[in-house]
């Protein structure tokens, strides 16, 4: 999203996709840049011509704006925060990235509670699903995931506003995506064709956590910039890099 100066103030040129509920909101905040390329933050007081509108696979509306020849006042744009321009990474994609690691959590928990409740109360061959050495090693390996995602998204949230923040979240977000395919699939795996009818719970969390592990950024991207935040500082830095995440930025 481009924004050129005006008589009134500041207008708009491009198009937005995947905006949730963006025809409900009454504003929102969006990444652009301005003539000289400087990263700026924009706030939209009225949503703009809807163009197309697609449900994600949970049936959340995701809809695309055209902003195109919108005008925004002065006041409703800010220079993007110092830790998104020095990581080179959009202001708003960081923190809804850092937002659906958050979600993505819970969406993981419920997922985890529900294959652990039903293990123990099915019965299969007069005994609980939960006394089955396979089933035990499914439910181990999806604790594990969850409890690598959980305290990925606890560091993240740790890090809110210090220069730590992007690379947190870019490990959060990752990290909750890789477990979301794992924990969904043993999920569905322990409850077999049921988890899959409509008025089971079960996926309403693991919908969720399909479409949200793609939205502000797929794993692929996250991953990618990690790997070249690491590169950057080279094979010395990365330990110091490590300990300072993970301990502070002093």
């Amino acid at each position: 999203m481009r924004i050129a100066p005006q008589a009134e103030g500041f207008v708009l040129d491009g198009r937005v996709a995947q905006v949730p509920w963006g025809n409900s909101v009454a504003a929102f905040l969006l990444d652009a840049v301005d003539a000289a390329g400087v990263p700026q933050l924009v706030r939209i007081a009225a949503p703009g011509t809807i163009r197309d509108t697609h449900p994600n696979l949970a049936g959340e509306p995701r809809d695309t704006l055209d902003l195109t020849g919108c005008t925004v006042p002065a006041d409703d744009i800010r220079a993007a925060p110092g830790w998104a321009t020095e990581a080179g990474v959009p202001s708003v994609e960081s923190v809804g990235a850092w937002a659906r690691a958050q979600q993505m959590v819970g969406a993981l928990e419920t997922c985890l509670g529900s294959a652990l409740d039903h293990a123990q109360e099915r019965q299969q061959f007069g005994r609980p699903l939960a006394k089955f050495q396979a089933i035990q090693h499914m439910l181990a390996e999806a604790a594990g995931h969850v409890a690598a995602a959980t305290a990925a998204a606890d560091l993240a949230a740790a890090c809110w506003g210090d220069p730590r923040f992007v690379l947190a979240t870019a490990i959060a977000k990752a990290r909750c995506g890789e477990a979301a395919g794992h924990v969904a699939a043993i999920g569905h795996q322990i409850h077999g064709a049921m988890g899959f009818t409509q008025e089971h719970p079960l996926h309403r969390a693991t919908r969720r956590l399909w479409s949200w592990r793609d939205e502000f950024g797929s794993d692929a991207l996250w991953q990618e910039r990690i790997g070249r935040a690491v590169c950057a500082g080279g094979g010395a830095a990365l330990w110091p890099m490590l300990v300072r995440l993970r301990g502070g930025a002093g």
